[in-house]
């Protein structure tokens, strides 16, 4: 017990001498210390990959907190940051939303058929997609068309939506319904 409040005491008399002791030796042994870092990382990655996943699943509340109150009490550095970064990389934020979306589109494609449910039409550029029920303009409403594919996805691409060529899918806006085909 003394010992360690004398460890203490001795720490906090002498902190800045210590701290420029560490700095000078981690200046010396900088490439030394990388390297045994690199090597141990890689040597435990799926461990310690395990661990932190762990973690953020036990104490997703206490981080989710320290991310806001870290997020409100920077705010005006954390935005400034934003611009500058958004600013400086335009055409690659451009390149990767644009990535992002195909991903998107090709997953409900996929799920739905990525064929015309009444004509069969395959070609990718023709297909869109129609609510089964006509009841489109209350979607529309709530959600852009990128913001409707992330609405399918996460309600696990309900029945009320469908693939329909463009001719198809007008068709039946036309005659309140009914595709042409199906007159």
């Amino acid at each position: 017990m003394r010992l360690k409040q004398y460890n203490r005491d001795y720490y906090t008399k002498n902190k800045k001498r210590i701290l420029l002791i560490r700095k000078s030796y981690y200046d010396i042994k900088k490439d030394d210390i990388k390297k045994k870092n690199l090597s141990y990382y890689h040597y435990n990655a799926e461990r310690m990959k395990e661990y932190k996943k762990e973690y953020v699943s036990k104490n997703k509340e206490i981080l989710k907190s320290k991310r806001r109150e870290y997020y409100l009490s920077n705010k005006e550095e954390l935005s400034r940051k934003a611009n500058i970064y958004n600013n400086n990389n335009r055409e690659k934020i451009k390149k990767y939303q644009d990535l992002y979306r195909i991903k998107i589109k090709e997953k409900v494609y996929n799920h739905y058929g990525y064929k015309c449910n009444c004509c069969g039409e395959k070609h990718k550029s023709f297909l869109q997609i129609d609510h089964v029920n006509n009841d489109g303009y209350i979607t529309r409403k709530k959600y852009s068309t990128d913001s409707l594919l992330l609405h399918i996805i996460r309600n696990n691409f309900p029945d009320t939506f469908q693939i329909l060529c463009a001719n198809c899918n007008w068709s039946k806006r036309i005659n309140h319904g009914i595709c042409e085909h199906k007159i």
